[in-house]
């Protein structure tokens, strides 16, 4: 894709400085998303697993890729795993002086550079996969739901 102009959602963010990045080394001019910005396509980044939430945040989470689909932009979701950058985060949340407490939990992680790569060329792909994702995504198809590592 020839160098473009392409909005960010949270481009200071733990991903979005990473997305943002990216885009920017290659050449692309990184803006808000705004219609009135010239934006053509929306890359959302979602959690795998999400599809089986019952409420609460994933919940909003899966409204969120409804209504991003629905929307005048065209759109893409891409659903990844937890981000490595997590860990330190639930280290800090779980220290107690000198001990850390963690939750037990099964998760696969994954840098958020590496997701910022992935969404990056999802977003500078030529327009014809773009409509075409997001057509079969609008039908009901699976949302794209990859491990980044597989996929990049």
């Amino acid at each position: 894709m020839a160098q473009a102009k392409i909005a960010v959602a949270g481009a200071t963010g733990r991903l979005g400085r990473h997305v943002a990045g990216v885009l920017g080394a290659a050449g692309h001019q990184v803006v808000p998303i705004s219609r009135s910005a010239g934006v053509a396509r929306y890359v959302v980044v979602s959690i795998i697993g999400i599809g089986r939430s019952a409420g609460g945040y994933g919940a909003a989470k899966l409204a969120h890729e409804q209504a991003v689909l629905a929307g005048p932009v065209p759109a893409a979701i891409l659903r990844v795993a937890q981000f490595h950058e997590l860990v330190g985060v639930l280290m800090d949340m779980g220290r107690q002086g000198e001990v850390i407490y963690l939750p037990q939990m099964r998760t696969q992680i994954i840098a958020a550079r590496t997701v910022a790569a992935a969404l990056a060329a999802i977003a500078t792909s030529p327009p014809a996969e773009f409509a075409a994702a997001r057509a079969a995504q609008a039908a009901g198809a699976p949302v794209m739901q990859k491990m980044i590592l597989d996929a990049v």
